[in-house]
This record gives C-alpha cells, sequence and structure tokens, in this order.
C-alpha cells in the first residue's frame, strides 16, 4: 500500500524532474511549446480586439463613410487600435496641448470644456507659444508651492484642482470620435477632455492615424476650405462630432471627358458637387431641337426594326433612352461657365427649385475627381447649415442665368422647360 500510495502520487512530478535533468532536449521542446501557447494567445487576444476595433469603427459615420470611399481603411485601423480605461475626472488632454492621438469613446460619457482666457501663469512653460496661449507642460506630482500636479492620459501636459480647465460646453457618450481634429490640421488641440464617469476608450496613435487616414483628412480639408459654411462644421468636428462634418455624406468619383454629371431639360435627384480636381463646363443647348431631353419629352421613344419601320416601344428601354440621349452631342452650345478645383454647384431639386435642369453640367478634362453629395448627404445636413450653403448655390445659379441671358439673349424665348425653372 505504501509503494501503491507513493506511485500513486509522485508518477507525474518525479517523472518531470528526472526528464528535465537527465533528457534537455525533451525540456526544450516543451520550452517552446509553452512560447507557442503564449504567441498564440497573444494572437488571438489580437484578433478578437481587431474584430472589436472593427465593429466600432463600422458604427461611426465618418469612418464607415471613409471606408467606402477607400476600401481596407477600417479594417487597417483595427489592426493598430488599443483600448484602454480611465476613471471618472481623468483629463484625457488639455485645450492648447499638442495633438498626439485620437478616440472613440466606447463606454461611460466624457465633457468637452472650452477655456475663454490663456492658462495660469504658473503653469506656463516657455516656448510653448501658440496664438497667444501657452501650454502647461510642468512635471508633474507635487510642484514648489505643494500643489498637486496630475499628468493627462496623452502624458503631454499635467493640471492641477487650482486649474481652469475651461467651460463645459458639450458631453459626448459612447460611439463619438474625439481629438482626430488637431490630427488632421496639425494645430493644438481646441478644448480640453474630462472623463464625466469610468470610460473605456480606443486610441489610434497619431501617426497610424494620419498614415491610414491620409486620404479621407485630405478630403475633409478640402470640403473645410471650399464648401460654403464648413466653417461652422470644422468647429463642430472640433467638440467631438465628427459625424456631422459633410465629409462622410460625400462620395468621390472620377470621370473621363464627356461624363455628364447633369443635363439640360432633365429632372435631377437632389446633389450637390464640388470639383476636387479638373474640370466641369455648364453649357446650354443653342437651339431647344437639338437638345434630345426635350424630344424625348414631346413624343414616345421610338425602337427601329429592320428595313426602317418604328413602332412605338412598349415601354422606355434604358437602351433605347441612352442611344437618344446621345443624340446631339456635336450641336452647338453656349458655354455658361468652366469649373475647377473647388467650384461647387447643384442641382435644382437641391436647392431646393422646381423644375428641369437648366444646363448641362459636362466633364472636360482626363481623371476629373468630383465630390458628390447625394439625396441623403441633402437631408442628413444640419437645417441652419444646409440653408447657409443653398443660399450660396442659389446665387450662384442665379448669376449663371443671368449670363446665359446676356450671352444668349433668346434662351428663354422658346417655352423651354428652363425658362419655367428660372
Amino acid at each position: 500500500q505504501a509503494c501503491t500510495r507513493h506511485a500513486s502520487v509522485s508518477t507525474f512530478p518525479a517523472r518531470s524532474v528526472v526528464m528535465g535533468e537527465s533528457a534537455p532536449m525533451p525540456a526544450r521542446k516543451s520550452s517552446r511549446q509553452g512560447e507557442v501557447e503564449k504567441v498564440l494567445s497573444v494572437l488571438g487576444k489580437r484578433a478578437v480586439g481587431a474584430s472589436r476595433a472593427q465593429t466600432l469603427l463600422h458604427q461611426s459615420a465618418f469612418f464607415a463613410s471613409a471606408d467606402d470611399a477607400s476600401p481596407g481603411l477600417i479594417r487597417s485601423l483595427s489592426k493598430v487600435v488599443k483600448f484602454i480605461k480611465a476613471k471618472e475626472g481623468d483629463v484625457l488632454f488639455r485645450q492648447w496641448d499638442f495633438p498626439k492621438d485620437c478616440y472613440v469613446v466606447v463606454s461611460g460619457c466624457v465633457g468637452i470644456h472650452i477655456a475663454q482666457r490663456k492658462l495660469e501663469e504658473n503653469e506656463v512653460q516657455s516656448g510653448a507659444v501658440y496664438g497667444g496661449t501657452k501650454s502647461a507642460r510642468q512635471s508633474h506630482g507635487k510642484s514648489k508651492d505643494g500643489t498637486m500636479r496630475y499628468e493627462t492620459l496623452e502624458r503631454v501636459s499635467t493640471w492641477s484642482e487650482n486649474s481652469d480647465l475651461g467651460k463645459l460646453v458639450v458631453i459626448l457618450r459612447p460611439g463619438v470620435v474625439i481629438g482626430e481634429r488637431a490630427l488632421q490640421d496639425e494645430s493644438r488641440r481646441a478644448a480640453t477632455v474630462i472623463c464625466r464617469e469610468d470610460c473605456e476608450l480606443m486610441v489610434t496613435g497619431g501617426n497610424d492615424y494620419r498614415e491610414i487616414v491620409k486620404s479621407s483628412i485630405e478630403r475633409l480639408k478640402f470640403l473645410d476650405k471650399n464648401l460654403p459654411g464648413a466653417d461652422a462644421w470644422a468647429n463642430q468636428v472640433a467638440c467631438g462630432e465628427l459625424e456631422r462634418h459633410p465629409a462622410g455624406l460625400f462620395r468621390e468619383e472620377t470621370f473621363e471627358p464627356g461624363k455628364k454629371l447633369l443635363h439640360e431639360g432633365l429632372l435631377s435627384e437632389p446633389g450637390i458637387f464640388v470639383i476636387r480636381s479638373g474640370t466641369v463646363e455648364l453649357r446650354r443647348y443653342t437651339s431647344p431641337q437639338d437638345n434630345p431631353a426635350y424630344r424625348l419629352g414631346r413624343r414616345p421613344v421610338l425602337q427601329v426594326r429592320g428595313g426602317g419601320e418604328s413602332i412605338e416601344a412598349e415601354s422606355r428601354p434604358g437602351q433605347v433612352v441612352r442611344d437618344q440621349m446621345a443624340e446631339g452631342a456635336d450641336a452647338d452650345y453656349v458655354l455658361i461657365d468652366t469649373l475647377e478645383q473647388g467650384a461647387s454647384f447643384a442641382s435644382l431639386s437641391a436647392m431646393p427649385l422646381p423644375g428641369a435642369e437648366p444646363f448641362t453640367a459636362v466633364v472636360t478634362s482626363p481623371g476629373t475627381s468630383v465630390l458628390m453629395g447625394s439625396e441623403r448627404c441633402v437631408r442628413k445636413l444640419p437645417a441652419a447649415d444646409l440653408a447657409k450653403l443653398r443660399q450660396v448655390l442659389v446665387q450662384s445659379a442665379k448669376a449663371r442665368m443671368r449670363r446665359l441671358e446676356a450671352l444668349h439673349p433668346d434662351a428663354f424665348s422658346h417655352g423651354s422647360t428652363a425658362a419655367a425653372a428660372s
């Protein structure tokens, strides 16, 4: 019984000791297996993290639209993000800090604070000047006057209980993107962000963000500069409302010469166009009889049988319509405007005005890139901002109509649908 007890208790431990001392090769193999298991465990956790990151990024309007424009963007971002925990009261970063990372709120909520005055002199570090303000960058810990200073989560600056962190302007909840704006235009932080409760944040490093989201950043900055009213959207983005920026609502497409974005005489769905590169001409047929849209409006679409016999189509087959709309490409026209990089125009229904299009918008240079906002874009824009945008677009349309009348006085004397639209 003693031998049996001894054998049952010590069989595996004793064998392990003996193997470890007298047979080093099997021991090294076991060590390698342990290393492999650790690697597989890390890879497994990364895979779970990447999958979770993809889900969260797809839920962001900005990243989802950016991924539509640049397929694979979210997949690339998901591989470099990390998740961190923050406590209630933690300061993520301070207004006027140099930017480091950007964040997505996964759980909890954060407050956006904006200060109207310069930082206190006891928080100033010489040389850190921006727009007449200075960033607090003293070492954390107890200062000379006994004040305890705490490091921001980004570890760029510090703060104390006496710091003026600004007035609370908005509370942001899960799903919003924070801090991306400064990474886009390389400016200092526009606000201070404070956790109002325990939070989980998804973090994307600044360099990773700039490299992967480069094309989307360039598109956003381009719209900020060229789309009427975009300065107001820029301020909203700085406060974390990235999903309200129109960059997420526009898609970018490239066209070759001859592509018609709008056609004179046809009713168009709401659409806003901003030229990223290349040229687009706005034209008007000299004679309405040369415009196939007017001809199609007066008679049924015809199909031609063998022998030249014409019959009325039972319906309007798409190819027949396309073939007849292609007629008149060489007809005389009046050039109303040549639009280049940064110029914008819209369909009448986007303004909104009733009637058919008064002009044909034709791409005239190879590889012309156009940012296009569809009916969804028009519906999603905030009412006040959309009103400002429409005001500018309507004024531009009126100027073109006056130019048409000056260049071609008989333009509205043929009873065309454009006369009603004007």
